[in-house]
């Protein structure tokens, strides 16, 4: 049975290379809009959508997450992309451009005391994940901004750009024109269904 949200769904990849052209102004407030219409527990709607096309901002952001990953301590049984992020982030010469050049860069918040916070939030991500990929538009999901939610200096610069001090990062979108090739999905060898009839 063919249906044109499930294909959208079935055929997003992320993607790790952009063109420099922004995100045209009315794909971005469609995108924005797909995310705002996302559910949230007792209709809350307490997600808070930060978009950031500034390039010295995206260049800031970057510099400083650099910066705030070399202070973290490499621990056992770590999450192997959070423990490849911070080695990367040790090495002085290693382009940490986590967003890939993306123009755009979403951050998505909701309220610290919210117990459904991190749920509603990732909801909106993955409606603005699946609205850039109907729409035609580069996405990826970012999980560094919300490793960097108990920071001190990352915290205080996502203030100056309109964060809460009472609101927890849930996590990103880097957003743009893809340049790169669409790639076939990967099999899929987890995420395991069990049927109870």
């Amino acid at each position: 049975m063919k249906n044109s949200v499930v294909e959208v769904i079935m055929s997003r990849r992320s993607v790790r290379k952009y063109k420099q052209e922004q995100v045209e102004e009315m794909l971005l407030s469609t995108i924005i809009e797909a995310g705002r219409f996302a559910p949230s527990g007792g209709d809350a709607q307490l997600t808070h959508i930060i978009a950031i096309q500034n390039p010295d901002i995206l260049r800031d952001i970057i510099r400083i997450s650099k910066s705030e990953f070399a202070k973290m301590p490499i621990t056992d049984n770590m999450y192997d992309s959070l423990r490849s992020t911070i080695e990367h982030a040790l090495m002085p010469e290693f382009d940490f451009d986590y967003i890939y050049g993306a123009p755009t860069l979403i951050i998505i918040a909701n309220k610290k005391a919210c117990t459904n916070a991190m749920a509603d939030s990732i909801c909106v991500l993955q409606n603005i994940l699946i609205a850039a990929e109907a729409l035609g538009v580069g996405a990826c999901y970012q999980n560094a901004p919300h490793w960097l939610d108990d920071s001190e200096g990352f915290r205080k610069y996502m203030y100056t750009l309109g964060l809460g001090k009472d609101e927890t990062i849930a996590g990103a979108v880097s957003l743009g024109y893809s340049a790169e090739e669409p790639r076939p999905p990967l099999p899929r060898k987890g995420n395991f269904v069990t049927y109870v009839r």
